[in-house]
């Protein structure tokens, strides 16, 4: 059913695995991954108070954890990259890769953390490789090693491998800055090379100084965030017996209950939504298909903000580019016609409006109150006049100069109710609506002509 490395672990050997740091258990806030999860036969059987972290590379596994409430973080443990605080890891991983593993895990687990690792026995007592020998030096120093013998046997899937059990803890942090910016500094050298190697199509996104500077200064801030809350810890339980330091800084942040991960979560999160914006992607998504992105980024947890996952990202949107151009000017016709006045879909129509083509004039609800002293556009205005300026661009072939909710802002600042853009004449009026008529009517029967094409619609009688 599953690849040939899947082997659950048996529920005595999970009770073991966890007697072996039950002092840590109930530890508020704790983070705890299992980078092999399976179908969640470790995690399960933590606290409800643990903060529970997979990753699995079965896709089918991963909706079974997904479904027990678990966060998969990631796909392919030897090649995650992202930057969690993980205070635990419990493993079982392949046999057949263990030590390669298990050397990962050293990597992921934050300074003080602890891994508790089942390998097949072979890798502790035959260190042919590097690999083994590095093992053993990191167990001769951080732990101990416990023999569990053929602790699958009688499993729910069954091998007479002799297994041993690894205890670890990597020591605390020592040094604040870690030497962060030169192991940056090195990692972007490495992987230019394959920036530059890139097809054309790609650059033609954004150039790799652009997202270098992205990614550098990102990998900054997530990696001294880390390191602040790390100390934030030894701080807290430097104050123990003294006084009560939480209550001291409830007042500076009302969200202390907020766990490293979920803001590390949140950063990678504005770190997408900075390249969507900065780069030339903006030109081509429009807020639907950014919107969809992060929907999707909730429901799988994140895409990690990395060199290869930004330069597949990209490689995507361009090689689908004619897609996404025909799905912005449906979504964006979509939108202008929801104003119509048999539109159920908006409160308030208007005759001027239609359902089924763009008139030369339009009526917008920009602001939600009346025009005076101030000018308050609604929050999903800038959506909706950035994707309507992505299709006329399209369309026309024109760079947009000055964008529409500009132009608007401008006039209500000198104050003046009329003026035009590249596309539009505009007048706004005080109840908060704004008309629009299009300068240039073969583009408007572009614009109409391509979405009927698409959607096989005949026009009304009496028009062409």
């Amino acid at each position: 059913m599953f690849n040939e490395s899947f082997y659950p672990t048996p529920p005595d050997l999970v009770k073991q695995m966890l007697s072996q740091v039950k002092h840590l258990l109930d530890a508020p806030g704790l983070c705890v991954l299992d980078p092999s999860a399976g179908k969640g036969d470790i995690l399960m059987c933590l606290p409800t108070t643990v903060n529970k972290y997979a990753i699995e590379i079965e896709g089918v596994l991963r909706e079974v954890l997904r479904g027990k409430k678990i966060s998969v973080i990631g796909e392919d443990f030897l090649r995650f990259s992202g930057k969690y605080h993980i205070d635990l890891i419990l493993m079982n991983p392949p046999f057949s890769a263990g030590a390669k593993h298990l050397l990962k895990a050293w990597d992921v687990v934050a300074p003080g953390g602890t891994i508790v690792c089942l390998l097949n026995a072979e890798t502790i007592l035959n260190p042919f490789s590097g690999d083994r020998k590095m093992i053993q030096q990191i167990i001769s120093e951080n732990g101990y090693t416990k023999a569990v013998g053929k602790a699958f046997a009688d499993s729910e899937r069954k091998t007479s491998v002799s297994v041993v059990m690894v205890v670890v803890k990597k020591p605390a942090q020592k040094n604040i800055f870690s030497d962060l910016q030169e192991q940056i500094t090195k990692e972007s050298q490495k992987l230019s090379e394959e920036f530059v190697g890139r097809d054309k199509e790609t650059t033609d996104i954004a150039t790799y100084d652009l997202i270098k500077s992205y990614v550098d200064q990102f990998k900054l801030i997530q990696a001294l965030f880390i390191e602040y809350k790390n100390f934030e810890t030894q701080l807290f339980n430097a104050a123990k017996g003294f006084f009560d330091l939480k209550y001291v800084l409830k007042h500076c942040d009302d969200n202390r209950k907020t766990t490293t991960n979920e803001i590390l979560l949140e950063m990678n999160s504005r770190a997408w939504n900075i390249v969507f914006e900065k780069t030339n992607m903006s030109k081509i998504l429009t807020s639907k298909a950014r919107d969809e992105f992060h929907r999707s980024q909730a429901h799988q947890k994140v895409l990690n903000f990395n060199y290869s996952n930004i330069l597949e990202f990209m490689s995507v949107i361009y090689e689908n580019r004619a897609e996404i151009i025909k799905r912005c000017i449906l979504d964006t016709f979509d939108k202008i016609t929801s104003y119509d006045e048999k539109n159920k879909s908006w409160k308030e129509g208007w005759k001027t409006n239609s359902i089924f083509f763009i008139n030369k004039k339009i009526i917008i609800p920009v602001c939600s109150e009346p025009i005076n002293h101030f000018f308050w556009p609604r929050s999903n205005m800038d959506d909706l006049f950035g994707d309507l300026e992505k299709v006329l661009s399209y369309l026309s072939g024109k760079i947009v100069n000055t964008p529409t909710l500009d132009a608007m802002r401008q006039a209500h600042k000198l104050g003046i109710d009329s003026t035009m853009t590249d596309f539009f004449y505009i007048k706004m009026y005080k109840k908060g609506t704004v008309h629009l008529t299009f300068i240039d009517e073969s583009l408007l029967n572009r614009f109409n002509q391509f979405v009927a094409k698409e959607r096989g619609w005949l026009r009304e009688s009496g028009r062409r």
